[in-house]
């Protein structure tokens, strides 16, 4: 089995390319011998791609364990030298973490570590309003997930600067690294995707997540307008009574969805703005969107959307990928 993904030291899920394997290999060669032919190059950069993908046919392999195969493989084709060289590399790099995380911690200790909020305010890093938000996610889960190593672990990744969109990511993959320790961690990861999500479209200066209600229903009823304004979506969907259904909207259907599930919606289903990739749809709004475009011709178009949102939304039946892509837009199918 071909493996299309790796998981990096924060926990991101990226995709897997051999080419990065030749580029490090070859670099090593260079510094140590000059070069290496490109034939033998390949040669050695496909039979690790192969050892891997035996060892891990269920599994998504690290960027260590990558680099571990690689190794291996320098010395069993008998460059002894550009293994030792390759080694020193890696081990001169994870020092080089390592000094970045004591400093980073160091900052957080003295409160001296500045992040950059989403209007480009920046503003000392607080750990408590980390921990508040984690209190939020891990609710009801208490007993499974440790909340204290989340935090811990995503404070490793923060540095001087850093955005507070990106810190909300590092604790998203971070949930996410540790789901194979116990199921419940896929649905804090998502609720934090969610967390992330709702700011995105709601807006971060406004979003009241004591009230989320009236902002992620006004949200729904925004982006609609805004989605005909810039010619993604259908003028006829405006003839809809959009309070009506935005009144209909179930926002706690949201917690259906685990992580693997939130994370696809995300990026692949949710409708954006074509020429800032800004998300422009809650998951809520998503299925009303898609009931909507349902009900377009129907003669009832708000009972008929109502009633297509509620199988939607409870998942008690989903769409094919090109109704739920195109429903409600200019070019459905």
């Amino acid at each position: 089995m071909a493996i299309l993904k790796i998981k990096k030291r924060n926990g991101d899920i990226v995709d897997f390319k051999p080419v990065k394997i030749a580029a490090a290999m070859g670099k090593a060669f260079r510094d140590v011998r000059g070069g290496i032919p490109e034939e033998k190059l390949q040669e050695m950069t496909d039979k690790i791609v192969e050892e891997l993908e035996g060892m891990f046919m269920e599994k998504t392999p690290s960027v260590e364990e990558v680099q571990d195969v690689v190794e291996r493989r320098i010395m069993t084709e008998g460059f002894y030298d550009v293994a030792k060289h390759y080694i020193l590399y890696r081990y001169d790099h994870a020092i080089l973490r390592e000094e970045k995380k004591k400093d980073t911690l160091e900052k957080i200790e003295k409160n001296d570590l500045f992040v950059v909020k989403r209007s480009g305010k920046r503003e000392r890093f607080s750990l408590f309003k980390l921990k508040k938000t984690l209190s939020y996610a891990v609710e009801g889960y208490e007993d499974e997930v440790d909340s204290d190593v989340i935090a811990t672990q995503c404070q490793l990744e923060l540095y001087d600067g850093i955005k507070t969109r990106d810190i909300m990511r590092s604790l998203v993959m971070t949930a996410r690294s540790l789901i194979e320790l116990d199921p419940a961690y896929s649905h804090v990861a998502a609720r934090l995707l969610r967390f992330m999500l709702y700011k995105d479209v709601i807006g971060p200066e406004v979003i009241n997540f004591h009230n989320l209600s009236q902002g992620y229903r006004e949200a729904f009823k925004r982006n609609l307008r805004f989605g005909v304004e810039i010619g993604r979506l259908d003028p006829r969907l405006l003839e809809f009574d959009l309070d009506e259904l935005a009144n209909s909207l179930v926002i706690e259907r949201d917690e259906l969805f685990k992580y693997l599930g939130a994370q696809t919606l995300y990026d692949r289903y949710l409708l954006q703005n074509p020429d800032t990739r800004e998300v422009l749809e809650t998951p809520q709004a998503f299925w009303m969107r898609v009931a909507m475009g349902l009900s377009i011709l129907e003669k009832d178009i708000n009972g008929r959307a109502k009633e297509f949102y509620g199988v939607l939304s409870t998942l008690r039946f989903v769409s094919s990928t090109p109704t739920l892509f195109h429903a409600g837009t200019l070019r459905p199918q």
